[in-house]
């Protein structure tokens, strides 16, 4: 139904709006030249708008030359690719994404892992299905194996409920997904400073919390501490600085009412940044970013910096296109991130419906994965929900 109905806003709704506009014209009564002209006009304006966006927009990412940036794709198929994370296992670039008809829920969806050896040629190795939309992968190595956390959905407008994971020594034998024994919360990305204990910031499924979580074995997992509470802060990602601190940073939405936000956007949508010591038991907000709403970010460090790959929106102080709206066009975009905020790097090549990143440090090269709509055009991020997208590996170097 809903590729349908894009297939009339995308190739039907001008030529119909046209047809009727020249009713009014035609020597026929006038109760059918008012109808024609009360039809014609809203098609009219979302077939040209349609048009425009989808096959006149030209893609106007902002890549800094300064990076070196070599960009290539994973997939080559006509689906909806999307929802990465990347990890280095034994040697390995290992690769998750969804494979899906668009973005949102439906029960098509499964969830691929990839290998590769240069992160440019992958072998796919494992498929998820579980008969629900099942999204948002996440990797982590913890005690010598290779962990995979997915959030299950069963929405149409994308609200998981519940995390499970699986896990294998040999990228061969993978366990069956199962629960974290959390049900409700949302676990992100697992990180560990000493290799002992991980740590998994994790938002509840109805919003309002986010907290993080602790585990020795990747399996049994311990809440440990507050992030915030109130507002509306998801898809948490941390690294630790160079003083063993864990910097947070989540997409702030602020309202419940998640349809509205993302139909018109809010312009009080945010990425918060929160800090926490050892023993990680307090976290402290230190800053609120208004220059992007960073949604399906990753935390890395190169040296002792900190940087966030997530998503972007370039301009959101226009009418209908505040910040989150399906409206406006979106980027994945590269940021230096600390205490005092975010700082812009790059875009990268990327439009319509983008980001959710994961990303590897590797002698002393940054690869990136991400997802994007076609880079020929700008898609607005709601046709980029439908349209075909691909995943992308970003090498470069941090100066």
């Amino acid at each position: 139904m809903i590729h349908r109905i894009y297939f009339f806003i995308k190739f039907l709704c001008l030529p119909l709006g046209l047809a009727l506009a020249v009713v009014p014209a035609l020597p026929v009564h006038w109760i059918v030249k008012a109808l024609a002209g009360i039809a014609g006009i809203p098609l009219l304006l979302a077939g040209a708008l349609a048009f425009y966006n989808i096959f006149l927009s030209a893609n106007r990412s902002r890549v800094s030359r300064t990076l070196n940036m070599d960009v290539h794709s994973v997939t080559h198929d006509n689906m909806h690719n999307s929802f990465t994370d990347l990890i280095l296992f034994k040697g390995r670039f290992v690769l998750a994404h969804a494979v899906s008809p668009y973005h949102l829920g439906n029960a098509k969806s499964r969830i691929v892992v990839k290998v590769s050896h240069n992160a440019r040629d992958w072998t796919e190795i494992k498929s998820f299905d579980m008969g629900e939309d099942i999204r948002d992968p996440k990797l982590a190595v913890i005690g010598g194996r290779l962990f995979l956390y997915v959030l299950m959905n069963r929405e149409v407008q994308p609200r998981p409920y519940t995390t499970r994971f699986s896990c294998t020594g040999d990228l061969v034998n993978w366990t069956d997904l199962e629960g974290v024994g959390h049900e409700g919360w949302l676990f992100w990305r697992p990180k560990s400073l000493d290799g002992r204990v991980w740590y998994c910031p994790a938002y509840w499924h109805r919003f309002g919390r986010t907290a993080l979580f602790s585990s020795t074995d990747g399996i049994h997992w311990d809440y440990k501490a507050k992030i915030c509470s109130g507002k509306v802060v998801n898809e948490s990602c941390f690294e630790f600085d160079p003083e063993g601190n864990i910097l947070v940073a989540g997409r702030a939405e602020y309202s419940k009412k998640l349809f509205p936000d993302r139909l018109f956007g809010n312009e009080s949508g945010s990425t918060i940044i929160s800090r926490s010591e050892p023993p990680y038991e307090r976290f402290t907000m230190c800053h609120e970013s208004a220059r992007t709403r960073l949604d399906g970010p990753v935390l890395f460090k190169a040296g002792e910096r900190i940087f966030a790959a997530g998503r972007s929106q370039p301009a959101h102080d226009r009418i209908f296109r505040k910040t989150g709206s399906i409206f406006a066009k979106k980027r994945t975009s590269l940021y230096e991130l600390s205490d005092n905020g975010l700082r812009w790097i790059t875009d990268f090549p990327s439009a319509g419906d983008t980001s959710y990143c994961g990303a590897v440090v590797k002698d002393g090269r940054v690869f990136v994965s991400y997802y994007t709509s076609s880079l020929k055009h700008d898609y607005i991020w709601v046709f980029g929900m439908i349209e075909p997208t691909q995943v992308m590996v970003a090498e470069f170097e941090i100066p």
